[in-house]
């Protein structure tokens, strides 16, 4: 039996918990790159794009086999928000995109990184369509993570 205290706490956690989600969505639409002066803004009718939150270490980002983005760390940081739009390497059509991360030496002035870690999320029309988040510090070097996801463009 709930009492009138208990329903009325219910109510007010449902309400800040559907506040928060409203508010973080509306936020997470609108990200512009602030740090990386080789990624393009993001223009409203961009058709696709990635927002990248975190990228330790590298990312590099193929279509079709191709490589049209790298990350390459910038000033240092390996983790630096940044939008990547790739709409100029889709036509009309059935896409494969992958995603890779790299890690460790070579990459850094570190020897040794065990720490890697990928986020972000997939716009397709301005709407995320895919959301990715791995990390863990197993230790290993060099190519450590990939995702293809798949993009159809309609004429």
């Amino acid at each position: 039996m709930y009492t009138l205290k208990s329903v009325f706490n219910q109510n007010i956690l449902i309400y800040s918990i559907c506040l928060l989600t409203v508010s973080s969505l509306l936020n997470g639409c609108t990200f512009k790159n602030t740090e990386d002066q080789n990624a393009e803004a993001i223009k409203d009718d961009e058709l696709c794009y990635f927002h990248f939150y975190i990228i330790n270490n590298q990312a590099k980002i193929y279509v079709d086999g191709e490589l049209v983005h790298d990350t390459k760390p910038i000033n240092g940081k390996v983790s630096s928000e940044r939008s990547i739009p790739i709409s100029e390497h889709l036509s009309p059509g059935t896409h494969t995109i992958k995603v890779e991360l790299y890690n460790g030496e070579g990459i850094l002035d570190d020897k040794y990184d065990k720490y890697w870690e990928i986020y972000y999320e997939l716009f397709v029309n301005g709407v995320p369509v895919d959301y990715i988040h791995e990390q863990t510090d197993n230790g290993k070097q060099g190519l450590v993570w990939s995702e293809e996801h798949e993009i159809v463009i309609k004429e």
